[in-house]
């Protein structure tokens, strides 16, 4: 599983350390933002769920793990500039008060904003998309390619 997954994860920790240099070093805020983590949690999870579906020895919880092994190495590395924006008191892209605040009507802080991506992006986004997109995915993969569920 993890082998499958591997190069998924290099891309993750590319896009996640360029994304943290970008936003440190002051580039344009549309600059930082084409390093999206969140495009690589979908896509990486889409090619998974791809790849395992023609992997008949692998299972629907492989699936389940796999997401939630490239969601957490992703929010990981978010969290590292959130953590970052917490103790040095710069502000980054990665806590900006105006868009907390139009997203949750709050400024939340620091602790809580990583609580946020801890029980959200490490937990429930990574087991909607395993059961509500990529297992109909690999089930639909399986029975058109003939290999078993």
């Amino acid at each position: 599983m993890v082998k499958i997954l591997q190069p998924v994860l290099w891309v993750a920790l590319a896009v996640g350390v360029t994304r943290l240099i970008a936003s440190l070093a002051g580039a344009p805020r549309a600059l930082v933002y084409l390093a999206s983590l969140t495009a690589v949690e979908i896509l990486g999870s889409l090619f998974f769920a791809y790849r395992l579906a023609h992997h008949p020895g692998l299972r629907y919880l492989d699936l389940w793990k796999g997401n939630l092994l490239l969601f957490g190495l992703c929010q990981i590395l978010y969290i590292a500039g959130l953590v970052y924006t917490g103790f040095s008191g710069n502000p980054t892209l990665y806590h900006e008060k105006q868009r907390l605040i139009d997203f949750l009507g709050y400024e939340p802080s620091i602790l809580e904003h990583i609580g946020m991506h801890v029980l959200n992006w490490m937990l429930i986004a990574p087991t909607l998309m395993t059961w509500v997109i990529d297992a109909p995915l690999v089930w639909w993969l399986r029975r058109r390619g003939g290999q078993p569920g």
